[in-house]
């Protein structure tokens, strides 16, 4: 009994797949929008494809913010443009707006604005736009309240549809100049019936701007985070590769990946295969996950000459192609790793040059931060210590001889003058 009351609640909805659940969600928000433009409308292209235009306004916006939140189409990156959208925040996106053509196209433009107020477009934008503005804004506020959103979602989408205001102002004298070219209508017998969408495209074009730059800053922090994490872990097993094998140089046996490979094999295949492994996380982050490329520019210009020499150096362990092809066929992803393998075998080469690049532009950037570097290592540099350290001492004592005397002298000029 107990197993099949268990089966019947893992049945639920929250279980239906992905993709129908978004059909329905969509459909959810279509129907009421349809039935309103037909019921309203009485010009057929509006009645008919109204739905179909505000569909298309939110459906548009939502893509183009989740491409450029993503970071856009970067150079190099082998994430798909596709990728970036989650078609389920775009599903519900259509399902609410779709819901609200009931409030702002059937209640607020016909009936309050058209029937009870007797106020149009064409003879009082301002008023329309703001009224539909507050109404959109009213409403799309309540359900983030009632989907658990933030506050600061809430007071942000009421600021957008203050935003909304003048851009559905300029909208709509753009529109009235262009319209009547290409329908030959009268503006004001378009405008009039469109008001509600005009109203829509531009808070969706505010939204679009605000949301794509909040949402590409929290992908740039993630990706930040993500960068830092594989460091951190990157230095720390340098360190504790430099305490275990304190006769090797291992800075500069990086520079010989094959030879740097064997050693650190032969006595520590841990360290070796975690050394691959950062390494890979690394190469994985930088062409699929969005903004990587940019966090990762960010994060080694941050960083001192001599950590982006052994960033740069512990990652040349991925040349050693049949080394870590041999951990992918020991099941170190499991028995599915045939594109893991492939996309590694493909652009390691691309991906270590793409990092030397950026470190040299950037050193070559900051002069004075190599010349620092080069002393630090450069053999003269005890020697210079020692003569500032000498030369210092010399000043304090010639210093204090200077004092003792100006003092001696000021004593015996107050004992003559007394006298």
């Amino acid at each position: 009994m107990l197993t099949k009351l268990s089966r019947r609640r893992k049945t639920g909805f929250s279980y239906t797949n992905t993709t129908i659940l978004n059909i329905i969600k969509v459909t959810i928000g279509f129907l009421p929008a349809f039935l309103t433009f037909m019921l309203t409308q009485n010009w057929w292209v509006l009645a008919w494809f109204g739905a179909l235009i505000w569909f298309s306004i939110t459906g548009i916006r939502n893509i183009i913010q989740a491409v450029i939140a993503g970071g856009g189409f970067q150079k190099g990156a082998r994430i798909d443009w596709k990728s970036l959208i989650n078609w389920s925040r775009v599903s519900d996106s259509l399902m609410y707006t779709g819901m609200s053509v009931v409030l702002l196209e059937g209640f607020t433009r016909n009936v309050l604005l058209g029937h009870i107020l007797g106020i149009t477009v064409d003879k009082a934008p301002l008023l329309v736009f703001s009224i539909i503005a507050l109404a959109n804004g009213l409403y799309i506020s309540s359900h983030n309240i009632f989907r658990g959103f933030p506050k600061t979602a809430v007071v942000g989408n009421l600021f957008r549809s203050i935003l909304a205001i003048p851009v559905a102002m300029v909208y709509n004298v753009i529109l009235a100049m262009i319209l009547p070219i290409i329908t030959g209508m009268p503006a004001a017998a378009i405008l009039v019936p469109a008001a509600a969408i005009v109203s829509k495209f531009a808070s969706d074009t505010v939204a679009g701007v605000i949301e794509s730059v909040a949402d590409r800053r929290n992908n740039y922090r993630l990706r930040t985070s993500d960068f830092r994490m594989s460091t951190k872990a990157l230095f720390s097993c340098f360190e504790r590769m430099e305490l275990a094998f304190p006769k090797e140089d291992i800075l500069s046996l990086m520079s010989r990946p094959a030879d740097f490979i064997r050693v650190i094999s032969e006595r520590s295949k841990s360290m070796e295969i975690e050394c691959i492994v950062i390494s890979l996380d690394l190469m994985y982050i930088w062409y699929y996950q969005p903004c990587a490329q940019h966090a990762f520019l960010t994060e080694l210009k941050r960083m001192s000459a001599e950590e982006r020499l052994v960033f740069v150096r512990f990652q040349k362990s991925l040349t050693e192609y049949k080394e870590v092809s041999r951990l992918f066929l020991s099941g170190m992803l499991g028995s599915n790793f045939s594109k893991a393998l492939a996309f590694y075998l493909d652009n390691y080469k691309a991906y270590l040059t793409a990092i030397e690049d950026i470190c040299r532009k950037i050193e070559e950037r900051s002069p004075v931060e190599l010349q620092v570097v080069h002393v630090k290592n450069s053999p003269l540099t005890s020697a210079v210590v020692w003569v500032k350290t000498q030369s210092a001492a010399l000043e304090r004592k010639f210093r204090g001889k200077k004092e003792g005397s100006l003092a001696q002298e000021a004593v015996e000029k107050t004992t003559t003058e007394n006298v």
